[in-house]
């Protein structure tokens, strides 16, 4: 697995943030309405917001979940070679880095040690060299 194939995981959750804000903003708009109540019509013509604006929700909910199911496959490849690093400390680092998005201090902090945000980078950098020459 490369280094571009671990951090998609990554990518394929802000996409999916993203996804999940913008299908919340439309669905906002369905239940926003803020006009008075006075028995008399603002708009000549017929508008029908919700008929717009349904066919979008449906959509982008079937590609949310779309999505969502991309970054489960991917995850559990992800996992699945993760868990197959025989060695320990690079199995921890990686795990912190690529399944919890941390960043090299984060990662070099959690894994303990004498180990610094260069050792830990390099110690992943290192085992995707030796498996992906």
């Amino acid at each position: 697995m490369t280094l571009k194939e671990l951090s998609n995981l990554q990518y394929l959750d802000a996409l999916i943030k993203v996804a999940e804000d913008q299908l919340l903003n439309l669905e906002g708009k369905l239940t926003s309405g803020t006009h008075a109540i006075d028995g008399m019509p603002k708009q000549t013509g017929v508008k029908d917001k919700i008929g717009a604006i349904v066919p979008e929700v449906i959509i982008r909910k079937a590609k949310l979940e779309k999505l969502i199911n991309e970054f489960e496959d991917e995850k559990k490849r992800v996992l699945d070679f993760i868990n197959g690093v025989d060695d320990y400390l690079v199995r921890l680092v990686l795990t912190y880095r690529f399944v919890e998005y941390k960043t090299w201090a984060e990662v070099a902090e959690a894994v303990g040690g004498r180990n610094t945000e260069d050792s830990v980078k390099k110690t992943c950098y290192r085992h995707i060299k030796k498996i992906c020459p």
